[in-house]
């Protein structure tokens, strides 16, 4: 066939028609890690009412700003990132309260952010931990549970034998 080097480029055409289909089950196991990723982070949320201590922070967090802004006469952006700076311990110093209301609004944010990041620390603990050990206490159980059936079995089997040999 004189043109079959001519036709060669199609099956350069058909690999990458290939390669695209290859495309198509990263997709698939993209959305299978986001899946899994969801599985853990809901779980994780409910660790120790993680989830509750998250939503209140937040409402504390934005309660603060809002206090500080009107206390202050300050941007809302401003008194959030004062807010935020204040909460998570690092406190630049740039911006301070001087009213007893924007004092007030930076004590509360100082303990709610401690008390968030002690939180933060025993959730991840507390949830790692139970992971691992969950499934093997419910191996050891089921085990114990067994040789629990297999000792009454035998016991049954025993007496029956001694029943017969007395006779």
């Amino acid at each position: 066939m004189p043109f079959y080097s001519a036709f060669s480029f199609f099956r350069f055409a058909r690999i990458m028609r290939i390669m695209r289909f290859a495309r198509a089950f990263r997709f698939v196991r993209l959305i299978g890690f986001i899946g899994k990723a969801q599985h853990y982070l809901h779980g994780f949320l409910k660790t120790n009412g993680f989830i509750y201590l998250i939503w209140t922070s937040l409402s504390i967090l934005i309660l603060s700003a809002t206090l500080y802004s009107l206390a202050e006469g300050v941007s809302w952006g401003n008194s959030l990132w004062w807010a935020l700076t204040t909460a998570t311990t690092v406190g630049y110093g740039d911006i301070s309260p001087h009213t007893v209301v924007g004092k007030i609004a930076a004590i509360l944010l100082m303990i709610v952010g401690i008390g968030f990041i002690g939180s933060l620390t025993s959730t991840l603990t507390t949830f790692f931990t139970q992971k691992n050990n969950g499934s093997s206490l419910d191996k050891i159980y089921n085990k114990l549970e067994q040789m629990e059936n297999e000792n009454i079995e035998l016991k049954r089997k025993m007496d029956y034998l001694e029943k017969r040999l007395k006779k």
